[in-house]
């Protein structure tokens, strides 16, 4: 890896969350639905040119779907992407009403990095308003479901796939009106990056992504992974009911191993499948996902609040997890997925065993969100 100057380094990290924290505030700002105006679920993230994560003010959506489909070659300023396709997304996107847009960045010709943001809106279709019905048996229920297309190309919409889109929803105005906020919250971000990368060059900007990364990796290793003694702790948790079948228990069996360097969670022994919405699509990518989404807990066992803010999580938090998923994990195509249910119960247990041995960090079951 490059050597390069650490305060260099830290200007390239205080811009990237700038720049994360802008697009956030745009969207929050011009975004109609009220689940994103209001309620805030919404995430923006930025991804460098191999698609490794490099912010740190919350979990994201994954690239990887969108380069399967488009590859990065074929991509050309001005491109937008779109896709909300949950058995596509590598686990990126919990249920249909989750819509993702994906902005290249570009640099000296080439792309360098994407501004990526998604969104819950209030309703993409199915069979109940808000598009997420308890009693789903498939994923056509909660409405329509776009694998990664281009919306926008060089800058011209694509009106056919907004025309669809718009059709199948029974709040036309505010989906076209959310669609729009995350694109130019995209693009302004995007825009934002260009002139990080001509005012140090491409090849400094991605040195110092490599640092940033590696230096998240071996400060979690140091100060929150070291806290932890090793050993290995089992929880179960429950749905008392799917929504479809009679109540029965549907058990989710987490074990949580701590060895020198890394955490395992171990997820043999969870209940199969289930006809309603509480399973979760994502055994892709080793979890790669799944891992981005629990490392943000593990800031709770930092020496202070302040130290805590400090500490940011990008895809340098990967190697610190492995997770194993039992056979058959993700649910059929195209049964019901829900993620909340599996992401919630991970989320506790890693808490719990995290915690272990220090009584003032100890955490109940729940939803530790």
């Amino acid at each position: 890896m490059k050597e390069v100057d650490p305060i260099v380094v830290e200007i390239v990290e205080g811009t990237l969350a700038s720049v994360e924290a802008e697009v956030e505030d745009a969207i929050g700002r011009t975004a109609r639905s009220p689940m994103i105006r209001d309620q805030h679920d919404f995430r923006a993230g930025i991804h460098d040119a191999r698609m490794r994560k490099l912010t740190g003010r919350s979990y994201s959506a994954l690239v990887d779907p969108v380069l399967r489909d488009f590859p990065i070659e074929s991509m050309r300023p001005g491109d937008i992407y779109f896709h909300n396709d949950v058995y596509l997304s590598e686990g990126g996107i919990g249920h249909l009403p989750d819509l993702c847009v994906t902005v290249p960045v570009f640099a000296e010709g080439q792309v360098v990095a994407f501004v990526q943001a998604f969104g819950h809106h209030d309703d993409i279709g199915g069979k109940v308003p808000g598009s997420m019905p308890s009693d789903a048996l498939s994923v056509f229920e909660e409405g329509l479901m776009v694998p990664p297309i281009k919306l926008y190309d060089q800058g011209i919409a694509n009106e056919a796939a907004l025309r669809i889109m718009t059709r199948n929803t029974r709040l036309p105005e505010s989906l076209a009106g959310d669609l729009d906020a995350e694109c130019s919250a995209c693009r302004m971000g995007a825009d934002r990056l260009a002139e990080l990368f001509e005012r140090y060059g491409v090849e400094l900007v991605t040195a110092c992504f490599d640092a940033i990364i590696d230096r998240t990796t071996e400060t979690f290793r140091r100060e929150i992974l070291a806290k932890i003694p090793e050993g290995s702790w089992t929880w179960e948790d429950y749905a008392e009911h799917d929504g479809v079948d009679p109540p029965k228990l549907h058990c989710q069996r987490i074990t949580l191993t701590k060895t020198p360097e890394k955490l395992i969670l171990d997820l043999n022994g969870t209940s199969p499948q289930a006809k309603g919405p509480i399973n979760h699509a994502g055994d892709y990518a080793d979890g790669v996902f799944l891992k981005k989404w629990l490392a943000p807990i593990l800031r709770n066992l930092a020496d202070t609040p302040e130290r805590m803010a400090e500490l940011d999580v990008n895809e340098g938090v990967v190697p610190l997890f492995e997770i194993n998923f039992p056979p058959a994990w993700n649910p059929r195509y195209a049964s019901i997925p829900s993620s909340n249910k599996c992401q919630n119960v991970c989320h506790s247990a890693t808490l719990r065993g995290s915690s272990r041995g220090f009584s003032e960090s100890n955490w109940g079951p729940g939803n530790a969100c």
